[in-house]
């Protein structure tokens, strides 16, 4: 028998090239989501259009540092929402989308 659970996912775009304290933004975030016991799956772009409009573009034969990453995590209301007080004002630099899901045969706790 399917059984569905409420859940929370949360959205967190940036660019490869992002920094905090010195620090990939990306690291900064992934160390940020194992303190929170949160899994996250990381998304790596070809392609896309910042906020600055800027493209960022992978290209055969370049190596390309400042593509788009989409941060993934799933969990319950609660602990999404305490991961992102977690972040403080560093929560500013990023575009972020939050939105009620429905998990299938896991129990979020």
């Amino acid at each position: 028998m399917r059984e569905w659970h409420s859940a929370c996912k949360l959205y967190i775009y940036l660019d490869e090239s992002q920094r905090i304290h010195k620090r990939s933004a990306l690291d900064y975030l992934a160390s940020k989501a194992r303190e929170a016991s949160l899994g996250m799956t990381v998304f790596r772009g070809i392609e896309g259009i910042g906020s600055h409009h800027h493209l960022h573009r992978e290209r055969i034969l370049s190596l390309s540092d400042d593509l788009p990453i989409v941060i993934v995590l799933i969990d319950t209301a609660e602990k999404i929402d305490s991961f992102l007080d977690s972040l403080e004002s560093h929560i500013e630099l990023f575009f972020v989308t939050k939105e009620p899901v429905e998990v299938l045969n896991r129990r979020m706790q």
